[in-house]
């Protein structure tokens, strides 16, 4: 009877320290998939700016401003709930994205806060808009670019 509940003690440490070391990896995983999205969506983005160049120069470029990314895209970053007039992120499930029609800003809301960093923590979120970037002045002649930029910074620890 001894062995055996020395057995079970021995396991039950096994486990334990497995769990350990096994729970910042859905950080890690949550955080490479959220940057694996925005740069998804960023690469749609520069190939759609190139089309419309090809196509129309830059003068439809200056619509991007506060576009919805998502839309630039075959398939949305999984839990994407759509676009809506307006996003509240503490009703927004952790580990889903949507769009806030009326700001311009796409929102993803962190599902595993205690791996997160960031200045938007009243929930845990990340939040980017598309912004075309101009030398000088606004006009189509002087675009520079079109990114898809974060509003405040983010961080993933992986402990």
């Amino acid at each position: 009877m001894f062995e055996v509940v020395l057995v079970v003690i021995m396991v039950a440490l096994l486990l334990l320290v497995a769990i350990d070391q096994l729970l910042p990896l859905r950080g890690q995983a949550e955080g490479a998939a959220v940057q694996q999205s925005i740069g998804v969506m960023q690469a749609a983005l520069g190939h759609h700016v190139a089309a419309e160049v090809m196509r129309e120069g830059t003068n439809t470029l200056p619509s991007l401003d506060n576009s919805n990314p998502v839309d630039l895209l075959l398939q949305p970053p999984g839990g994407y709930q759509g676009e809506r007039e307006h996003v509240d992120p503490a009703t927004l499930e952790p580990g889903n994205w949507a769009f806030d029609a009326e700001r311009g800003v796409l929102v993803y809301r962190v599902r595993y806060p205690e791996y997160f960093e960031g200045d938007l923590m009243d929930p845990p979120r990340g939040e980017w808009r598309v912004v075309v970037h101009y030398a000088g002045a606004r006009e189509p002649g002087n675009i520079r670019g079109v990114l898809l930029m974060p509003l405040a910074a983010t961080e993933w620890r992986y402990e």
